[in-house]
């Protein structure tokens, strides 16, 4: 489980579109249209949110989860990964087993605080739960408030068995994968019963 470091969208109730493969234009009134992410999207995914995270998306797609993207009119604005593959905490494996977690929000910084990561979260739950998980959680940087109060908003609770200790992604200037350093982070559940 990473860190969620990365600031997001935050709104109120948004309807969603969740399709597969590639997509027509969305109406100009529609706020945005979550899909599944295939390979042929890569380039784009490189090109609007830049290699580092085009990197992560891609090493995700022949794992156990789903990639969603949020399009507004036809342009890519923000992604974020579902994994349905086992924890690599043990701690997280241990009290929170076969629960599904959220890495890697991150919505272009001209559409953040426009719904989208909102839109990404809810779209990630639900497929969540169509596969029949009643929980899914994230991790989140401590200090990342503004991350925190979207998951907050969207009825992820604080997991009261303390911080976990993780390992975050270390990019070189290229924004190539270069390695794993030591990271600690708070962890969010949402309940997908309610």
């Amino acid at each position: 489980m990473k860190c969620d470091r990365m600031a997001t969208s935050r709104g109120g109730p948004t309807r969603i579109v969740l399709t597969e493969g590639h997509h027509d234009a969305v109406p100009s009134d529609e706020p945005s249209r979550v899909r599944v992410t295939l390979a042929g999207d890569m380039p784009t995914v490189a090109r609007t949110l830049g290699s580092k995270h085009a990197e992560f998306y891609a090493r995700q797609l022949h794992r156990d989860g789903v990639v969603l993207t949020a399009w507004r009119s036809n342009q890519l604005v923000g992604a974020v990964y579902l994994s349905f593959d086992p924890a690599d905490e043990r701690k997280i494996r241990l009290f929170l087993p076969g629960v599904p977690l959220l890495y890697h929000l991150h919505v272009i910084e001209t559409r953040r605080r426009q719904h989208f990561g909102t839109d990404l979260v809810r779209a990630a739950a639900a497929v969540a739960r169509e596969r029949g998980h009643k929980r899914v959680a994230v991790g989140v940087d401590p200090r990342n408030r503004i991350a925190i109060r979207l998951y907050r908003g969207l009825g992820f609770r604080g997991w009261r068995r303390g911080r976990v200790r993780t390992e975050r992604d270390v990019y070189d200037a290229d924004g190539r994968l270069a390695g794993k350093a030591p990271d600690r982070c708070r962890v969010f559940v949402m309940d997908l019963r309610k």
